[in-house]
C-alpha cells in the first residue's frame, strides 16, 4: 500500500460511513469551531498521534518511530478508525553491496490501517485494543541509489491503555506482536521485522 493510497482510504472511509449516520450531536459543542465542523460530518473525533517505540530486527530489539492519524465516527465513538506507521532508527546491519565500502542504515517502513476499539477503565482512563493490517518495505539506500529493496504484507495485534488529559491531548501505550510474510532484503532474515513491538504514543486533536 502506498502512502497516498492509506491517505485517500482514510478520508474516504469516515465519509462514506458518516452518510449513513446522523450528524454527532453539537448542542453541548461551541459552534463554528473545528469540533463543530466535524460533528456536522459525522466524526466525533481526529488526532494526530506521535510517538517512540522498540521493534525486533532479527535477534536486535531496536528503536521506532511512530506516526499514526486516526478519526471515530459519531455512531462508535468508542472505535478508531487510521493510517499506522512505523520504522527502526539507526539500525545498521552487515549488508555491504557491491562496488561499496561502507554499510547503509535499513530503512524500512510498515504503513497500514488501524482499528482500535476503547473501554472505559476508570474515568481519566481507557482500555486499547486493536490491529494494524498493511504492507513493509524494507531497503538500503546509498549515494548510487536503493539496493536491496523487498516488500510483504504485515499484520500487528495491540493492547494498551490511554490517559486522557486535559484539552487537546491523550497519551497511550501499546504492546502487541507484528506478523510478516517472507522479505528478500540482504542483511536481515526472511522474517527479521516480525516480532514484538511496543509504543508511548500522544495523540493531538479533536477528542
Amino acid at each position: 500500500m502506498r502512502l497516498y493510497q492509506a491517505w485517500l482510504l482514510l478520508v474516504l472511509i469516515p465519509c462514506l460511513a458518516s452518510r449513513a449516520t446522523a450528524e454527532c450531536d453539537r448542542r453541548s459543542i461551541p459552534p463554528g469551531g473545528i469540533q463543530w465542523a466535524l460533528a456536522g460530518m459525522g466524526i466525533s473525533a481526529a488526532h494526530v498521534d506521535v510517538g517512540l517505540g522498540t521493534g525486533k530486527v532479527d535477534d536486535f530489539t531496536t528503536g521506532t518511530l511512530d506516526l499514526r492519524l486516526g478519526v471515530a465516527l459519531c455512531r462508535w465513538p468508542s472505535l478508531t478508525f487510521g493510517i499506522a506507521a512505523s520504522g527502526p532508527l539507526f539500525h545498521t546491519t552487515g549488508y555491504i553491496p557491491p562496488g561499496n565500502t561502507s554499510r547503509s542504515e535499513l530503512d524500512a517502513l510498515a504503513i497500514g490501517l488501524n482499528v482500535v476499539k476503547r473501554w472505559e477503565l476508570v474515568p481519566g482512563f481507557e482500555i486499547l485494543t486493536g490491529g494494524i493490517v498493511g504492507a513493509l518495505r524494507a531497503e538500503y539506500p546509498f549515494r548510487d541509489g536503493i539496493q536491496g529493496r523487498s516488500s510483504t504484507w504485515f499484520a500487528t495485534d495491540e493492547a494498551g491503555i490511554e490517559a486522557r488529559l486535559p484539552g487537546t491531548m491523550h497519551l497511550y501505550a501499546l504492546v502487541g506482536h507484528r506478523f510478516t510474510g517472507p522479505l528478500a532484503t540482504p542483511g536481515i532474515g526472511p522474517r527479521g521485522l516480525a516480532g514484538p513491538v511496543a509504543s508511548l504514543m500522544a495523540a493531538f486533536g479533536q477528542f
